[in-house]
């Protein structure tokens, strides 16, 4: 029962981070690759509060810092960066690529300030590490920390789904990921859309920062990349568009690893849980819930 919580809990983190991938390019079409040192700059700058200058933040207060912290920095790089690409670019195809070169350039901002404030080594993200009450469960412990993460996690990502499916704004952002040019004919505005996606994305890569770094007790520079791959594979897996299938390609990567890690040394996790994931592709190439492209003449 104690690995099924430790899945439950991983798989809740990976389903919140790769949410923050997923919306925007699943909608947008916006890949965007800063996402890790979005989720790491946030953490960081609740560490500098709380540590370097001593100010006295609790959980929920540390949370709320960071999802400022991250819809003011994903807000930034949209309206200095993607927008302009956008207005450059001669195609939605080029204007793409360049997104997708730009956020990496940008990725490397919070990790070298990290690393310089830092030294690379591991840091709490708030003076004094939480303590939660630990809560029996069918024999296994669970913590008030654990319940907030996967409540808050699988909440964000289903609210997020039904709003996307049934909401007028959802609908406006379904259009523009079909076709962008169609979608502003008929009266939807894709710089509010894509600032609104933006802003979700970057508040829920400061929650996951805050969530994380409080469950592992510490994050480091390197975090929000090793984090990034795992979010783009969830995403990838699940289907690309389908919030369903992110919150299923989750928990199938969490569960992998806990499996891995609870029957072997621990050296295999990665290796196993990515070959699973390859596996999964092989057998279904747009992801569990993703569908064929299809054009019409």
């Amino acid at each position: 029962m104690q690995q099924v919580i430790n899945a439950a809990v991983l798989g809740s983190i990976y389903s919140l981070f790769a949410f923050g991938i997923g919306l925007p390019w699943g909608t947008m079409n916006v890949l965007n690759l800063a996402h890790g040192s979005i989720f790491l700059l946030c953490g960081f700058i609740c560490y500098v509060l709380s540590v370097k200058a001593r100010v006295p933040l609790n959980l929920p207060e540390a949370a709320a810092v960071a999802i400022a912290v991250g819809v003011c920095a994903d807000w930034l790089i949209e309206l200095i960066v993607f927008r302009q690409i956008r207005r450059r670019s001669s195609n939605d195809g080029e204007a793409q690529l360049l997104m997708v070169i730009g956020s990496v350039g940008i990725a490397g901002i919070p990790i070298a300030i990290a690393n310089n404030v830092t030294g690379g080594v591991p840091f709490m993200i708030l003076q004094q590490p939480t303590h939660s009450r630990e809560h029996e469960l069918f024999g296994a412990s669970i913590s008030n920390l654990e319940i907030s993460i996967i409540a808050l996690s699988v909440g964000i990502v289903v609210a997020a789904a039904l709003w996307v499916r049934f909401s007028r704004h959802g609908r406006g952002l379904r259009a523009i990921a079909v076709d962008p040019e169609i979608a502003s004919l008929m009266g939807i505005s894709r710089s509010r859309a894509s600032a609104i996606v933006m802003g979700i994305s970057g508040g829920t890569a400061g929650l996951a920062g805050v969530l994380f770094g409080e469950y592992l007790a510490s994050l480091q520079s390197t975090s929000g990349e090793d984090l990034l791959l795992k979010g783009f594979a969830v995403v990838v897996v699940g289907g690309v568009g389908s919030l369903w299938g992110l919150l299923v390609g989750a928990f199938a990567l969490a569960v992998g690893e806990v499996v891995v890690t609870a029957t072997t040394s621990g050296v295999w996790t990665d290796g196993v849980s990515f070959a699973l994931i390859i596996v999964i592709l092989l057998l279904r190439p747009n992801g569990i819930f993703g569908r064929a492209t299809v054009d019409r003449t």
